[in-house]
């Protein structure tokens, strides 16, 4: 994004969003999205489908899953294929079928997970669906029929008006916030809902004071870190309007 330029110009590049409803799908949930379907028994992104469910047990309402595509074009529960083959045991180096990826056991105990199984149990729990890392929207898109259960983060501004043009109303723009005049790009192009990297929000620097202007602004914030950040710290910082991607926090700790 030329980003200075824009704002200099007054270059509005993004497509109205006025049905983006992530602030009160934040306040439903708690402010807490299971990150890469959860963590289950000390291990991170397995988006299996076991920590998926575990996470439903455990009372989350939004569930984030990292999404790839399969050699032979299908969706599936991917962070990154390097990894997924290093949790598998297998010797593979890039996508592969789904049918392969079907038959694989993460860390010898747990169930790859496609889109379409994933779809039916968060619809049948009442949760949304955080989609990260697929590009190809007008695939997701035939997969997601009720574009209202579902947040579809995007990182770029050509993603960000395809995914609403594609009829998906939760739309959350990445950014990074030492990007100069973001504040304002976003301002201008009215953007509801964005996501970035959250872990220097403790040292109250200049990314922590960005993070109290985009809550005052009234852009939802969604903000993942390396480790588990905490959610009452943050809000008693100030900022508000925003969820945290957690791997080990449950929403009973925050009762």
């Amino acid at each position: 994004m030329s980003v200075v330029i824009d704002v200099w110009r007054g270059n509005v590049k993004a497509y109205p969003n006025e049905h983006n409803n992530i602030s009160e799908i934040i306040v439903n949930s708690g402010g807490l999205i299971a990150h890469a379907g959860g963590g289950i028994n000390g291990l991170k992104y397995t988006n299996s489908l076991e920590a998926m469910e575990q996470s439903i047990e455990h009372g989350f309402k939004m569930i984030e899953l990292d999404l790839l595509i399969s050699s032979d074009g299908r969706i599936v529960a991917v962070h990154d294929w390097k990894s997924f083959h290093e949790m598998t045991n297998s010797n593979n180096t890039g996508s592969i079928s789904y049918k392969e990826f079907e038959s694989k056991t993460i860390y010898d105990k747990y169930k790859a997970l496609n889109i379409s199984t994933a779809i039916d149990i968060l619809d049948e729990s009442d949760v949304v669906l955080v989609t990260d890392k697929i590009k190809n929207l007008a695939l997701l898109s035939k997969y997601i029929i009720d574009k209202d259960k579902s947040i579809i983060e995007v990182f770029s501004i050509d993603k960000y008006n395809e995914a609403i043009e594609l009829g998906f109303n939760n739309v959350a723009l990445n950014i990074d916030l030492n990007t100069p005049f973001i504040l304002e790009w976003i301002d201008l192009n009215e953007i509801k809902a964005v996501t970035y990297r959250g872990d220097n929000l403790g040292s109250l620097g200049s990314e922590y004071k960005k993070a109290i202007e985009l809550s005052n602004m009234g852009v939802s914030s969604m903000i993942y870190s390396t480790n588990d950040l905490d959610l009452d710290g943050i809000k008693a910082s100030g900022i508000g309007n925003f969820a945290l991607y957690v791997d080990f926090v449950l929403p009973s700790d925050e009762l």
